[in-house]
């Protein structure tokens, strides 16, 4: 009888321990997912000077916005505009990443309004939202091209945060949008983040994080599907990807074309990553922006 009861309590001692690992494996992923979501809407503050070599052509902004920031941003005005660019940066960038593309767009014939989202840069803001709450910051921006130049053309683009901003801001009456390297749902941009740094089974941690949206910024995930709510851009929309980008690959650029409104294109940029498109390709890039532009606005590099 001694027998029987030792294995049968060496089996209850395998099942408690197996119970412990995963447990333990169980609290390891929640604490991972739960510091995971606080890296994904943590502030991104920083401060910065005019760059030298603009201080006399780019003017001061700061712009109060439904967000409830107050946005500091510059504006780079052109002599006789075709019309006016807001431009809108990417997560924990600021308006600097965009100064390549305000430069492009000059030789287009275009002023440009380049903000610091809502927890970036300069401006203020508690928590990075998702496109949330930065929505408000792009109306703001459109609100001050408008009045800056009323009548004229108005184009918006933004890359990654930026493009999501304005596609769940839409509809924003402009001219046209031109959305680089965003996401189509916040579900597909958490796996696509896990999948690329820890492998498939990492996507199994996704349900983990994106219930954390909710809870921590007061909007539902629904909320954030930029795929439903490109149809509602209202003006021609042009859509960037990088055709190896792994936080936003080419089946969400394609998901976003696809429920873009007519008239609509499309670019893929072969080999590139989840990184600036201009300066992986200023050529290419210059070509489907301002090819776009001229198509659909009648604006053409000026000599």
């Amino acid at each position: 009888m001694a027998e029987p009861a030792q294995a049968g309590a060496r089996g209850r001692q395998r099942w408690r321990l197996v119970a412990v690992v995963l447990g333990g494996c169980v609290l390891v992923g929640l604490a991972f997912s739960w510091l995971a979501g606080g890296r994904l809407v943590e502030p991104n503050p920083r401060s910065f000077g005019m760059p030298e070599a603009r201080a006399d052509a780019l003017e001061e902004l700061a712009l109060e916005s439904a967000s409830g920031s107050t946005l500091a941003g510059w504006y780079l005005p052109v002599a006789d505009p075709l019309g006016v660019a807001v431009l809108l940066h990417p997560k924990e960038g600021d308006r600097r990443a965009m100064l390549a593309r305000a430069d492009l767009l000059a030789r287009a014939g275009y002023a440009s309004v380049l903000v610091d989202l809502q927890a970036h840069g300069m401006s203020t803001g508690e928590h990075v939202t998702l496109g949330h709450l930065e929505r408000e910051d792009a109306r703001a921006a459109v609100a001050f091209a408008k009045q800056r130049q009323p009548g004229l053309p108005v184009v918006v683009v933004g890359w990654s945060l930026g493009g999501a901003a304005a596609v769940l801001a839409g509809p924003l009456d402009i001219d046209a949008l031109i959305v680089e390297q965003v996401f189509a749902s916040v579900e597909d941009a958490v796996s696509d983040r896990f999948d690329h740094h820890m492998g498939g089974w990492a996507r199994l941690l996704t349900p983990l994080l994106t219930v954390q949206v909710p809870l921590r910024l007061g909007v539902s995930l629904g909320d954030l599907r930029t795929v439903d709510h490109i149809g509602a851009a209202g003006c021609p929309v042009l859509v960037l990807g990088g055709g190896d980008d792994p936080y936003s690959p080419p089946d969400a650029t394609r998901a976003l074309f696809d429920a873009a409104p007519e008239p609509k294109a499309m670019a893929l940029f072969e080999g590139v990553g989840h990184t600036d498109l201009q300066r992986a390709d200023p050529e290419r890039y210059g070509r489907e922006v301002l090819g776009f532009l001229a198509e659909h606005l009648g604006s053409s590099p000026r000599p």
